[in-house]
């Protein structure tokens, strides 16, 4: 069973998977130190402003590589002043859903109601090439002058509007 309930912009997301762990990172760099349950695939996380509550992004990690994954988020934080939280759901090695599904639900249902979601560009949601966390650099579309403006990722010469 999985459910996810309507999410407030000044609240968390409440997700509930059978044999989960919620937990809430902190935008400090303590977040390095969480510890993880045994027998756990991964993590699916929510990504978030503290100070507004607007949802950024919806994500996941294997255990294994969390630490590195949330990495680009610390520094978008620093490059942009925001102060963010992850919301985190560990996924269990026996659940019946792959995390990889469970990912496009939460992200399905979080734009179903009406979240922009403006750091996650999965699948090119964003109607744009490249990544969506800000300050993180892709190579190929680098490459065809996409730039970093604040939080948005221009080609270069059309500029933020």
């Amino acid at each position: 069973m999985f459910r996810l309930f309507r999410v407030n912009l000044r609240t968390p997301p409440s997700v509930i998977l059978p044999s989960q762990t919620q937990q809430t990172l902190p935008h400090t760099g303590d977040w390095r130190s969480t510890q993880w349950q045994e027998g756990q695939e991964g993590v699916l996380y929510v990504l978030r402003d503290k100070k507004s509550g607007e949802l950024l992004k919806v994500g996941k990690t294997e255990i294994a590589t969390w630490e590195g994954r949330f990495e680009p988020y610390a520094r978008a934080a620093r490059r942009t002043g925001r102060e963010l939280e992850l919301d985190t759901w560990t996924v269990p090695k026996d659940s019946s859903r792959s995390i990889e599904y469970l990912e496009a639900q939460v992200r399905a249902q979080l734009e179903g109601q009406g979240h922009r979601l403006p750091w996650d560009n999965t699948g090119g949601r964003l109607g744009r090439p490249g990544p969506g966390v800000p300050g993180v650099y892709q190579s190929t579309t680098a490459e065809q002058g996409y730039v970093w403006d604040g939080e948005t990722y221009v080609k270069t010469g059309e500029g933020s509007k």
